[in-house]
């Protein structure tokens, strides 16, 4: 019982880590597109929050 929940979380870990990546990088992407048409002056003026 407990080897076969085991295995059926390490699949699903597995999958996770694939999508996880596109995730990853799909998001950066948008990020990167934010950052680049943000207008500079606003990032300044928020400061440490």
């Amino acid at each position: 019982m407990v080897t076969g929940s085991g295995a059926g979380l390490l699949t699903k870990l597995k999958k996770i880590k694939k999508v996880d990546k596109v995730y990853t990088s799909s998001v950066n992407k948008v990020v990167t597109l934010v950052i680049a048409s943000w207008p500079k002056p606003a990032i300044k003026g928020r400061g440490s929050g």
